[in-house]
C-alpha cells in the first residue's frame, strides 16, 4: 500500500509490461508474496510446522496459504455491521480464515459496541482483538466488571465450540462449504431463499455450517 496516493496504490500512470495498470494486479501480488513466504516458511521448518500467515491483500488461491481480516476498520456500528458480509464473502470465495478486528482497530468502542463485536465474532474463522496504538487500551477488564463477565462468556463459548470449527474447516477444506455461510446458502432449497439474503444483510445473521445459526445485535441500544 502507498498511502500518500489517493487510491492507496501505484498510480494510474505506473504501467506494466503489458500495458496495464497496477490496479489489476496488485492483490496478485499480495498472493504471490504470501506464496513465496509459505514456501520459505517451509522451507525453514523442514515441513515439520504449520506457518501461520495473516494478510488483508489478497487474490484467489489465497486460502493455501494463511488467514485474512478485512483490514483497517473503525470502532464504529456500521463496521460491525459490514464485516459479517465481508467474512461470508471471503467464505463463498473459499477463503475460510476470515475475521475483523474486534471493536474497530480505530477509535474507542463504547461498552455496548466492543460487548456486541464480541458476541458477533464468537463464531467467525478469525477471531482477534486488535487496534491502533493511538486507541486507548482494549483488555476486557479495564471496562468494568459487567463488560469482562459478557467478553468472558463470550470467549468462553467459542472455546467450547473449537472441536466443532475444526470439523467445519475440515469439511470446507474438502467440500467447498464455507465454515460461516450466509442464510439463503445453509437453505437454499426453500422458496423464501430470496428473503433470508434480506435478513444476511440487514440482521447480520449467519450460519457456522449447517447446524449453528447467529443472530448476533448489530445496531445500537437494541437487545435482541
Amino acid at each position: 500500500a502507498l498511502f500518500s496516493g489517493a487510491e492507496k496504490t501505484m498510480s494510474r500512470d505506473a504501467l506494466h509490461l503489458d500495458g496495464n495498470e497496477h490496479r489489476l494486479y496488485h492483490n496478485m501480488y499480495g498472493t504471490a508474496y504470501s506464496h513465496s513466504t509459505y514456501d520459505g516458511m517451509m522451507l525453514k521448518g523442514e515441513g515439520k510446522r504449520r506457518p501461520f500467515l495473516l494478510t488483508r491483500s489478497f487474490f484467489t488461491g489465497y486460502q493455501r496459504y494463511g488467514a485474512v481480516w478485512t483490514g483497517d476498520s473503525v470502532a464504529d456500528w456500521r463496521y460491525l455491521q459490514a464485516g459479517i458480509p465481508m467474512i461470508m464473502n471471503c467464505g463463498l470465495s473459499a477463503i475460510n480464515f476470515a475475521g475483523s478486528d474486534i471493536s474497530g482497530f480505530m477509535g474507542n468502542p463504547s461498552n455496548e459496541l466492543f460487548v456486541r463485536w464480541y458476541q458477533a465474532a464468537v463464531m467467525q474463522p478469525f477471531f482477534r482483538a486488535h487496534a491502533n496504538i493511538d486507541t486507548n487500551r482494549r483488555e476486557p477488564y479495564l471496562f468494568g466488571d459487567e463488560v469482562t463477565n459478557r467478553v468472558r462468556t463470550a470467549v468462553q463459548f467459542r472455546y467450547s465450540m473449537l472441536p466443532y470449527m475444526y470439523t467445519r474447516f475440515h469439511v470446507a477444506a474438502t467440500t467447498g462449504v464455507p465454515a460461516n455461510m450466509p442464510m439463503w446458502l445453509a437453505f437454499e432449497d426453500r422458496a423464501d431463499a430470496a428473503q433470508m439474503h434480506d435478513m444476511d444483510t440487514t440482521n447480520g445473521q449467519y450460519m457456522v455450517g449447517y447446524d449453528v445459526m447467529l443472530s448476533p445485535v448489530i445496531y445500537e441500544g437494541e437487545t435482541d
